[in-house]
């Protein structure tokens, strides 16, 4: 049998369609992640150049324009209706709290919580509607080097920058202004900047944002960034086994480890004589395992945030009573807040807006879910203005980028992806037509 001349092709999978370009949602998600992601507009805020809170008020717009559009997809509004539906609910903590309590606190802080509610929505729904996730992605790599290289800039030269940043003398914050937040922002972009990427790659970003993250004197940021480090190298896994590369970042990261265990003290020390001579005690010992004055501090203010929610466990105290009680620190645990400010019945929206995260497409919603309880056991203000909420909408919704980039075509980017075995939840990558060269791969006899 005489076999077609036309030369022998390997069958690869082929997009059912055309390639997505880059369009208006690709434009705006990347400008939210390097302008508003990075604090950058908070800075030019700081420098008098530019008002941020304009830029809010544009992302409520274009997304109220994105949700329009896509309306009629049934699929798209399904999809993301638990995430913005729970959201949204959280305008009743707010009117409850301004009945009751409204009176006795600043209207500034229910401005926060209600720009946290919306903006967040809204980048979901911009998020939501990007058809070329690599976009987004790369963003993300961006601000992760360019945040670590501030940090660093700051911590060993701080004259070289034109402001003073971080608010803690010593401590690299970058352009979060916060030690605690730089910290915490670097470590989650780590789980997104590493998808697609080969071992090597994937290492190289494990070390650079540890760098970043380290020199923020930050205890809950090296938590943050371990658990997200762990959970996005194995809970991804397919296979029943650790893949040999598996296994070398595993022995990696435990040596690792190991030697910031054992010389954590020496290396602490050794970076605050030699470059910051000036840095106090109290700053010096944050990083150092065991209890200092920092660490009673929390304890103290978490005690008598769960005493003034045993007052009025039903609704609490009011949104903003964290703030304005009669100790200068406010609770810094989420949790306890909410339970301070909202009582049971804010509990419960917390609990409902957790499941909300968690039901992503595995395993981004569990990175959500973990990133956000760990940084929430030492922070209060998540729910403090939109920032955080750019991390909460870009774990849910990078399924969806994921699946529409697949139904419309499937690009270079997904194709490591594809290769681990990662699917959407709900979709499959689509396969390519049979060729007539396709139907016996065998070379043909002499």
């Amino acid at each position: 049998m005489t076999l077609p001349t036309t030369a022998w092709r390997p069958r690869t999978s082929q997009p059912t369609s055309a390639t997505p370009g880059f369009g208006l949602a690709e434009l705006i998600s990347a400008l939210i992640i390097v302008l508003l992601y990075s604090f950058f507009l908070e800075l030019l805020t700081r420098l008098g150049r530019i008002q941020e809170s304009a830029s809010y008020y544009v992302i409520m717009l274009a997304g109220a324009v994105f949700l329009f559009v896509n309306a009629s997809r049934t699929g798209w509004f399904k999809e993301q209706r638990p995430i913005l539906i729970v959201l949204l609910s959280y305008l009743l903590l707010v009117l409850v709290s301004i009945v009751l309590f409204g009176h006795d606190y600043d209207i500034w802080l229910y401005r926060l919580r209600l720009s946290y509610v919306i903006t967040t929505a809204a980048i979901i729904v911009i998020f939501a509607s990007v058809r070329r996730t690599k976009v987004v992605i790369l963003a993300c790599r961006l601000v992760l080097v360019f945040s670590v290289v501030i940090n660093l800039i700051e911590f060993f030269h701080p004259s070289a920058l034109p402001v003073q940043m971080s608010s803690t003398p010593g401590r690299a914050a970058g352009f979060y202004g916060d030690s605690n937040e730089s910290a915490a922002f670097i470590a989650c972009l780590v789980p997104i900047s590493c998808l697609g990427t080969r071992p090597l790659v994937k290492g190289l970003i494990y070390l650079v944002s540890l760098i970043g993250v380290y020199v923020t004197f930050s205890r809950g940021g090296l938590l943050v960034w371990t658990a997200l480090v762990m959970i996005s190298e194995f809970l991804p896994a397919r296979a029943k086994s650790l893949r040999p590369a598996q296994l070398g970042v595993l022995v990696a990261m435990g040596l690792i480890a190991l030697v910031l265990i054992l010389g954590h003290d020496a290396i602490l020390g050794f970076l605050s004589n030699a470059f910051h001579n000036n840095l106090d005690d109290n700053t010096s010992n944050r990083m150092r395992f065991g209890v200092n004055d920092a660490s009673r501090e929390r304890l103290y203010v978490v005690m008598l945030g769960l005493q003034e929610f045993a007052r009025s466990p039903v609704v609490g105290k009011g949104i903003g009573y964290g703030f304005d009680w009669s100790f200068y620190v406010s609770v810094h645990n989420i949790f306890v807040q909410t339970l301070l400010e909202s009582g049971i019945v804010g509990a419960i929206w917390l609990g409902f807006y957790l499941f909300a995260m968690g039901s992503r497409s595995f395993p981004y919603g569990i990175w959500n879910v973990v990133a956000f309880c760990i940084i929430g056991m030492f922070s209060h203000n998540l729910f403090d203005g939109p920032r955080y909420g750019i991390i909460v909408a870009l774990y849910c919704t990078i399924p969806a980028m994921f699946e529409a980039e697949t139904k419309t075509g499937q690009s270079a980017f997904l194709g490591p992806l594809a290769a681990s075995g990662w699917r959407p939840a709900g979709a499959a990558l689509p396969r390519a037509p049979r060729r007539p060269w396709a139907v016996n791969r065998a070379k043909p006899q002499a």
